[in-house]
């Protein structure tokens, strides 16, 4: 009798066996493979969004400028930036062109005192990502435009 209950107290203390440890492993796995793809479409998209935002801050500078002066900035110093060519980082500040994190640069193309062209050119990690949409460009008169073949870039 005494042997029934060693082995019913032995049973409830056994541990995983090596098939139920292997159908666990196999359920992260695929889960895992289906998880990271995702993750990383969602943090480029929102880096992309984090450019576009840029994007409308210089158009903001650059229609103030003209309301102040009847012409656009030649320069995104002009519309009080600290340098020409904004790089932004994975947090959407601006960074020195050497950072590692960097996600953006926003630069003026185009410029005369009537038009003017505000560009998001990917770098790092995000232009190895983000090839569905590439350069993102927004025009004086509201244009959205992108260099790749994406459909949901704006």
């Amino acid at each position: 009798m005494n042997s029934t209950k060693d082995r019913s107290a032995a049973a409830k203390i056994r541990g995983f066996s090596l098939v139920e440890l292997l159908v666990v492993l196999t359920i992260v796995a695929i889960l895992a493979a289906v998880g990271y793809p995702s993750y990383t479409e969602y943090v480029t998209r929102s880096h992309r969004q984090a450019g576009k935002n840029w994007l409308y801050a210089v158009a903001d500078r650059q229609e103030q400028f003209f309301q102040d002066n009847k012409r656009y900035a030649a320069s995104l110093t002009d519309l009080g930036f600290d340098a020409n060519v904004l790089v932004l980082d994975d947090d959407s500040q601006p960074t020195e062109a050497a950072d590692p994190n960097s996600r953006y640069a926003i630069d003026l193309i185009d410029i005369a005192a009537t038009t003017y062209t505000v560009r998001a050119t990917p770098v790092g990690i995000q232009a190895e990502r983000d090839v569905d949409c590439m350069v993102l460009t927004l025009s004086h008169q509201g244009g959205q435009d992108q260099s790749g073949t994406g459909d949901n870039c704006w």
